[in-house]
């Protein structure tokens, strides 16, 4: 509890107090740390993928212009990493298995 406290510049009491009401606010939900490591993998694969559809959507219009488009297979396995990203993290909620 110190150390969450120092991180926010208060004392303990004043960490708990806060933290107590943001829970019954419901603005707060307590996450244990293997869930905390899942949600971050989720929110990693889901910024990665944001990337892809950007990338993607550049090869389809040079593709649709007949442009070359030598990027396409690293697209793609960008796509492949992407989403095993995502279905080791939600086989990591499913199994409650931690995501390493």
């Amino acid at each position: 509890m110190q150390l969450a406290a120092d991180r926010e510049g208060v004392d303990v009491g004043a960490f708990v107090a806060t933290a107590a009401v943001a829970v019954a606010q419901q603005k707060l939900t307590l996450v244990p740390l293997d869930r905390r490591r899942q949600l971050a993998e989720f929110v990693t694969a889901r910024v990665a993928l944001d990337r892809i559809s950007d990338n993607l959507d550049q090869l389809i219009e040079a593709l649709n212009s007949g442009q070359p488009t030598p990027e396409l297979r690293a697209v793609l396995e960008q796509i492949t990493r992407a989403v095993q990203r995502v279905e080791t993290a939600a086989d990591s909620v499913l199994n409650r298995n931690p995501v390493e």
